[in-house]
C-alpha cells in the first residue's frame, strides 16, 4: 500500500508545494477533528486551513489514495548545559568561530575508514553557512549561553558534513581526554545492533539539549518539506516525520535540540537524526511535531557507523540464555493460567504443545527488547 501512495505522491508533489500555504506533503495517519484515525493517506501540510478556490482544494482521494490535509506548524531549524564526563549522545554542543550554533551532539560514532571516533550532529549545528567547515573547533557544553569555554571544554573538530534535499549533518572528530561511550544521556546504551529503517506507527524516543528525554510516535515517512533559513528555501524530501505523545510530554522538540538522534523506544536502536521541528498551531503546542533524516542517508553521507562496540561472543550468549530463561517462564505462565480449568488430560496436551513453541523462538538479537 505504501508503494501506491509514494507513486502518487511522487507525481503530484511539487504542484502542491507550489500552492499557496502548503509546507509540505507527506505520508501519513488520515486525522479528523485533530484525532488520528488508522487510515494511511496522502496528506498535504498546511500552516494554517483556509478557504480556497475550487481549483485549490486538494481531492478526496487521488487514484484511489486517500487524502488529507493537516495543519502543522511551519518546520524550522532548531536552534542542557551540563559538562560531561564521559561524552554520551543528547547532550549540549557548540561550533567556536564562525557562526556560533548551539545544538546537541546527537550520538558517538566512528568513522568508517579510520575507525576514529566522533559525535554527529546536524549541518546547521556544526557548520552553519561557514565556508571550509574542516576544523571547525567544538566545545561540550556549547560556548555562549550554554557557559562552554571555548579555550578548556574543546572536544574536537569538524571533519565532515552534508546539506542537501535528503540531509543536514556533520560530524566532529573527537579529541580529548574525555572518554565517549555507547549511550544516550537518561535513556541508556544502544543495541549492539544499532540502526534500523522508520516505520510508520513506531514508538521513539530522542533526547536534546532543551527539551531533555521525549517520547513520540512515528507519524510520517517519506515527507518532503519545505524550510526557510536566513532567506534561502531548501525542500528535504525522504523524511520522517514524529509526533509527541500528549501524555507524557507537550514537545517533542524544541529549538537547541537540533542533532538529536531519534530511536526506537523497544530496542533501543536509532532511525533518524532530528533536524527541524514545527512552530504551535491553534491546536498544538511549540515543537509538537518533529522532522528527522533516516539514519541510513546520515550514515552514508558522513562515512560513519553508530559506536556500538562489539558484544564478547560468550557474554552474548549468557545474555541470550537469561532472555530465553524469560520467555519461557512468561509463557509457562501464561499456559498456565490457560490451563487452570481443564482436564490432566488436556493440561498434559498443552504443556506438550508448549515445549513444541520453545523448539521455534527467534534469537535473542532479533526480538524486541520487550518480548
Amino acid at each position: 500500500m505504501l508503494d501506491d501512495i509514494r507513486s502518487v505522491k511522487q507525481r503530484v508533489e511539487n504542484e502542491f508545494l507550489d500552492r499557496p500555504g502548503v509546507m509540505g506533503v507527506d505520508i501519513g495517519y488520515k486525522e479528523r477533528r485533530g484525532r488520528r484515525t488508522d487510515t494511511v493517506s496522502l496528506r498535504v501540510l498546511v500552516e494554517e486551513k483556509h478557504d480556497v478556490p475550487p481549483e485549490q482544494r486538494v481531492p478526496g482521494e487521488i487514484d484511489g489514495v486517500v487524502t488529507d490535509v493537516i495543519e502543522r506548524g511551519a518546520p524550522r531549524f532548531l536552534a542542557d548545559t551540563t559538562r560531561y564526563d564521559p561524552l554520551v549522545g543528547g547532550i549540549s554542543g557548540g561550533t567556536c568561530g564562525g557562526v556560533q550554533g548551539l545544538g546537541t551532539l546527537g550520538a558517538v560514532v566512528r568513522d568508517v575508514a579510520t575507525g576514529t571516533l566522533g559525535m554527529l550532529s546536524n549541518w546547521h549545528v556544526l557548520v552553519g553557512g561557514v565556508s571550509g567547515p574542516q576544523g571547525l573547533f567544538v566545545a561540550q557544553p556549547g560556548p555562549g549561553e550554554d557557559g562552554g569555554s571555548c579555550q578548556k571544554d574543546v572536544v574536537g573538530q569538524v571533519t565532515k558534513s552534508a546539506i542537501n534535499e535528503f540531509v543536514d549533518c556533520a560530524v566532529l572528530r573527537l579529541n580529548t581526554a574525555r572518554p565517549a561511550i555507547n549511550a544516550i544521556q537518561d535513556f541508556g546504551p544502544l543495541h549492539h545492533q544499532p540502526t534500523m529503517a522508520a516505520l510508520l506507527g513506531h514508538p521513539v524516543v530522542k533526547r536534546g539539549r532543551t527539551s531533555w528525554l521525549t517520547y513520540g510516535t512515528i507519524d510520517a515517512v517519506d515527507a518532503t518539506l519545505t524550510l526557510d533559513n536566513a532567506g534561502a528555501r531548501r525542500v528535504f524530501r525522504r523524511q520522517i516525520g514524529i509526533w509527541r505523545v500528549p501524555e507524557r510530554n507537550r514537545s517533542f522538540a524544541l529549538p537547541g535540540d537540533s542533532g538529536s538522534v531519534v530511536l526506537d523506544r523497544t530496542n533501543r536502536r536509532v532511525v533518524g537524526l532530528l533536524f527541524a521541528a514545527g512552530r504551535g498551531t491553534r491546536f498544538t503546542a511549540e515543537g509538537s511535531y518533529g522532522y528527522a533524516n533516516p539514519i541510513a542517508s546520515v550514515l552514508h553521507a558522513l562515512g560513519v557507523e553508530i559506536f556500538a562496540p562489539k558484544v564478547k561472543e560468550k557474554e552474548q550468549e549468557k545474555d541470550d540464555e537469561k532472555d530465553d530463561e524469560k520467555l519461557r517462564d512468561k509463557i509457562m505462565k501464561e499456559k498456565d493460567r490457560d490451563t487452570l480449568d481443564a482436564s490432566a488430560e488436556d493440561r498434559l496436551s498443552r504443556l506438550e504443545t508448549a515445549v513444541g513453541d520453545l523448539q521455534h523462538f527467534i534469537e535473542a538479537r532479533d526480538r524486541r527488547d520487550d518480548a
